[in-house]
């Protein structure tokens, strides 16, 4: 054999030193899409003091990589001399009020992108792509995107109702990225400065194809986010938050608290209850239901993790209704969890689900 004993690449990883990972509270703006359970466990985490795990190889040739894609992006952003890129890794906050105490949820945003005209705040998120029948992924989800935006270009979509896609879309991973991008977006830093939109670019790692999700920030969105936050840090147990990702998606695959959880669907015969939209602004009376159930099935239908749910819930089961149609595309199925005790939660359900 010629050469060294071991491969090169045996080599480079022996010869490799993970960067330092400074201690820091998982309730930052990078974990806004994050399951409600998976936070309260990287919290409580936090709170012991347990020793921050090593990035492995792989880890870190993954982070690596998508820094890579990210400074090749911002390059190509830069060509154009009518645009700079600005407040690289700026750190922008928003106060979390609990009712004991306030504290200070922080992080850095990627860049910002102005001109005389326009002033956006960016980041970038990669992903690998394959094929599903005669199309992609790729191309799946932009015709998802598409039916939820509007088409401003063959590289743009725009999200003017930032809470209706949130509470809509199948994408759970372009979700978690908008909800994440917003937090920075309503800061008083980036409002400050008449930055008005967002933008999400999606980089595809198989052919370099890249697509711009543009969306106008959204209060109710960052509501939703100190919310949640608040209620992890108040919760003493698990069982007192709800698993927030999508059954069957990758997120649920990793996540933490819902991977183990295993659904039972409730037996058939139980009814099917309609009811009027929604909104964050004005929730409506829901027909056949107790009218001081609106701002429940409201609250539920979007976060998901309200404990105002336990009585919508008692009542469900009381009268036999299985779910609840809040609108064309957002139905709750209320299920039968096992784990970590039994439970009932309501989940989001395509509305196909409840024809027949």
């Amino acid at each position: 054999m010629i050469g060294p004993t071991k491969s090169y690449l045996t080599l480079a990883e022996e010869a490799f030193k993970p960067p330092t990972q400074h201690e820091k509270s998982p309730l930052r703006p990078s974990a806004a899409g994050i399951c409600e359970r998976a936070l309260y466990i990287a919290y409580q985490e936090y709170l012991q003091n347990k020793p921050i795990k090593a990035l492995t190889h792989r880890e870190h040739r993954i982070f690596s990589l998508g820094h890579s894609i990210e400074a090749n992006i911002i390059e190509l952003l830069s060509e154009n001399p009518d645009f700079k890129v600005v407040y690289k890794q700026q750190v922008v906050d928003h106060v979390l009020a609990t009712p004991s105490s306030a504290h200070l949820l922080e992080g850095s945003l990627d860049w910002c992108l102005i001109s005389d005209k326009h002033k956006v705040i960016m980041d970038a998120k990669s992903r690998k792509d394959r094929q599903l029948g005669q199309s992609s992924m790729w191309d799946s989800d932009i015709t998802q995107l598409s039916q939820l935006g509007e088409i401003v270009d063959d590289n743009c979509i725009y999200i003017d109702d930032l809470y209706s896609f949130v509470k809509q879309s199948k994408d759970a991973t372009m979700v978690k990225n908008v909800i994440q991008l917003n937090v920075y977006a309503t800061s008083n830093f980036c409002v400050d400065r008449g930055i008005d939109h967002a933008s999400i670019i999606r980089y595809n790692k198989n052919d370099s194809r890249w697509l711009e999700v543009r969306f106008k920030p959204n209060p109710g969105v960052l509501a939703y986010v100190l919310i949640k936050f608040s209620r992890v840090m108040q919760a003493q147990s698990i069982e007192e938050l709800t698993g927030e990702c999508q059954p069957g998606t990758m997120e649920q695959r990793y996540c933490p608290a819902c991977s183990v959880t295993t659904s039972v669907v409730i037996p058939r015969g139980m009814k099917t209850v309609n009811a009027l939209p929604a909104t964050p602004s004005q929730a409506h009376a829901l027909t056949k239901l107790p009218h001081n159930f609106q701002v429940l099935a409201s609250a539920a239908a979007f976060s998901l993790a309200s404990k105002a749910q336990d009585p919508l819930i008692q009542y469900c089961l009381d009268n036999n209704i299985h779910k609840i149609v809040i609108d064309s595309n957002t139905v709750l199925g209320l299920r039968l969890f096992k784990s970590p005790k039994e439970h009932y939660e309501f989940r989001l359900e395509s509305n196909n689900k409840t024809k027949g």
